[in-house]
């Protein structure tokens, strides 16, 4: 097609990367554009959003953020739902079975930390004085499973060690053991977005909407931010 890019980079936290919504819009743009160059990312949510910046990325397919950057653009095509997990004979459950924890019990005990390489960390997440972290959630999981501190990842993330007793998700008694986080694809509001990067983002769009029942898809929502 005149004026398509020929290649688009995208960059995807590794959370999402089991999610199906953007491995479908790309088949979907694979069948509009069999000609163009697809290159897939995974990066740590921090240095994900610095690839894009410098242009070593067209978008990136990230949680929320805090607060409003001018420099970026944004839509949001999803949401995700984060639960606190721990081994079920982590010391902190007590050897007695599943009891009901506070959240200062979280923050005594160790908590691994997805992070990027920078060392950022999403506060909401990272409440535990003692922290192990790593920009790799595999590895995350590897080291809660072995009973090396506690974690937050998406429930879909997790769902399967959960299933087979691996994991136990954190019984809680004053607070919800679920932070239910937006995703969002973003890219730098002064760089112009090629034809491809348009028709994946509408996609996405569109998948999240029939996902949530609605006929027609609501135009975009490029400059709301939540704080």
């Amino acid at each position: 097609s005149q004026g398509l890019e020929p290649v688009l980079t995208l960059v995807v936290v590794p959370e999402l990367l089991a999610a199906a919504r953007w491995a479908d819009a790309l088949a979907a743009l694979a069948q509009d554009h069999p000609l163009l160059e697809v290159r897939v990312h995974a990066a740590a949510q921090a240095d994900a959003l610095a690839m894009v910046r410098d242009g070593r990325a067209d978008l990136a397919l990230v949680f929320e953020r805090f607060g409003m950057d001018p420099g970026e653009s944004f839509q949001e095509v999803g949401e995700e739902t984060m639960v606190a997990v721990v081994a079920p004979a982590h010391p902190m459950l007590g050897g007695e079975g599943p009891a009901a924890l506070r959240d200062a019990d979280l923050m005594a005990a160790r908590q691994i930390v997805v992070a990027g390489r920078d060392g950022q960390v999403d506060r909401r997440m990272a409440i535990g004085h003692r922290q192990w972290r790593t920009d790799n959630p595999v590895a995350a999981l590897s080291l809660v499973i072995a009973g090396l501190g506690w974690a937050m990842l998406p429930v879909g993330f997790v769902r399967a060690a959960l299933n087979s007793g691996q994991l136990l998700e954190i019984p809680a008694s004053n607070f919800t053991n679920a932070l239910r986080l937006f995703v969002d694809v973003v890219w730098p509001s002064e760089r112009p977005l090629g034809p491809a990067a348009r028709r994946f983002i509408g996609l996405l769009d569109a998948h999240r909407n029939r996902a949530a029942g609605a006929v027609v898809p609501q135009p975009a929502r490029m400059s709301r931010r939540r704080s």
